[in-house]
């Protein structure tokens, strides 16, 4: 009787202690949102996406930048200058936006000091 006690006992300290050892940890869980293209922006091929620090989202066409807007992809309007530019690959450098045109290299991060010519012809690629 004394065994059936202490070992019933022992089984019961387990579970209570079992349970005071669990912590809840909260994470950040992913989820996706599904947006369409305009309808004067059909046609146009996606390439890229990317999102800054801001959880700012843009998306890389064939015909320029865009940002997701009422469950709809429009035209960047973000910053005017960019749109004017043959942007042709879309990169994240400390958490900022990082832009390859035809031309050059530039960020909007850091007032805009980030700007670099780089003489390349028909450039496709930007590794970060």
């Amino acid at each position: 009787m004394k065994r059936v006690v202490f070992l019933l006992g022992l089984l019961m300290s387990f579970g209570l202690t079992a349970q005071n050892q669990y912590k809840d940890v909260p994470y950040i869980q992913d989820y996706t949102e599904k947006y369409a293209l305009s309808d004067d922006l059909s046609g146009r091929e996606l390439l890229q996406v990317n999102a800054d620090r801001n959880r700012m989202v843009e998306v890389l066409s064939s015909e320029g930048l865009l940002q997701p807007w009422d469950k709809k992809l429009t035209i960047d309007g973000y910053y005017r200058p960019l749109g004017d530019m043959k942007i042709v690959a879309l990169g994240k450098f400390k958490d900022q936006f990082i832009y390859l045109t035809d031309k050059e290299i530039l960020s909007n991060a850091w007032a805009g000091k980030y700007y670099v010519k780089h003489g390349i012809k028909e450039p496709k690629l930007l590794m970060m």
